[in-house]
This record gives C-alpha cells, structure tokens and sequence, in this order.
C-alpha cells in the first residue's frame, strides 16, 4: 500500500480503474495497452524525442473549452493537438486524421449517441479506427466502471489525472511497437 499512498499523494485517485504493481522504485499504471510510469515531473525531451511529439495528432472531443490538459499537451511538443467541442460524423477529418483521441464521457457525442453519449461515441471511434488510440476521461468519480465499452477503450483517465500522465500515456502509445 506504501505506492498508493505515494502516488495518490502526488496525483490523487486518478488511476482507480487502473491496476498497479511495483517496478524498481517507480509506480506503474497499466492501461489496457501501454504502461505509464508516474514520476514528479513532465519528461524533459530531447530533440528526437520533439520530433517524434510533433509528428503526433491529438484530439481532445471535450465540451469544456477551458480544458488545461489540451494546453499541458502542446506544452509537452505535440504540436499537433486540437480539440472540438463535439463531432456530429465519425468520419470528420479531425478524427480521422487524429492518432490519439481523448473523449470526455459526458456533454459529448449527444447526436450520435444521446444516452452512451462519449463512452458510446468513444466505443464506436475505437471499433471504426482500430489502430489510434481512443481514451474516455471524465470529472465524474462515479460511472460504470464494468461498462463492456471500456474494454475496448485503450485508457480510461480521470479529468483531475496530472497533465503528465496524459502526456506520458502519448508518449508510451507513440513509442515504435
């Protein structure tokens, strides 16, 4: 238990959903395909790794345009990160141009899908793009954590989640398989 009380301290209960294990020193998360490890600070990069951000497309599908995750993610080099408000066709040329989405669970997807609205939005995203990765974050502490969508979803984060850990999540995502 001495990780959790470390990492929540620094980062509160963000990872909730997330199974956890213990790796020389360093606290990991497991998302469903990558492994983020949680330090205290955004990475430093060097110039190959600026690159390798700028050549990254993110979108953030989020109705809350005060969204400081978006600005923290330019920040980190990935210059190439916009967000819209919502999408109305899954073939928007921001999403499919995109190879990071981040989905924000509620306010989001109401066209499309009026009761899921982002978690349905983000299933449907994930079964029609395989290869991007599609992660849901939300405010709300509560949700259906057992929803069967959020298996094929590569991330679930919450909205409070510390700039790093979505920054550090692209990173592990981006990173050559």
């Amino acid at each position: 238990m001495k990780w959790f009380e470390n990492v929540s301290a620094k980062f509160g209960n963000w990872f909730s959903w997330h199974s956890s294990s213990e790796n020389s020193g360093n606290t990991t998360v497991n998302a469903k395909h990558s492994v983020v490890n949680i330090g205290s600070a955004l990475p430093h990069c060097d110039m190959q790794q600026q690159d390798k951000n700028a050549k990254v497309e993110i979108l953030f599908i989020d109705d809350d345009q005060k969204n400081q995750i978006v600005a923290a993610v330019k920040n980190a080099g990935f210059t190439h990160t916009s967000q819209v408000k919502d999408i109305t066709n899954l073939d928007d040329p921001k999403v499919r141009n995109a190879d990071v989405i981040f989905v924000d669970i509620i306010g989001v997807g109401q066209k499309l899908f009026p009761k899921e609205q982002g978690l349905g939005l983000a299933g449907v995203l994930k079964a029609k793009y395989p290869k991007k990765m599609v992660a849901v974050y939300s405010s709300e502490p509560g949700g259906n954590r057992a929803d069967p969508k959020l298996r094929k979803i590569d991330a679930f984060l919450e909205k409070t989640a510390q700039p790093y850990v979505f920054v550090q999540l692209i990173q592990e995502w981006s990173q050559p398989k």
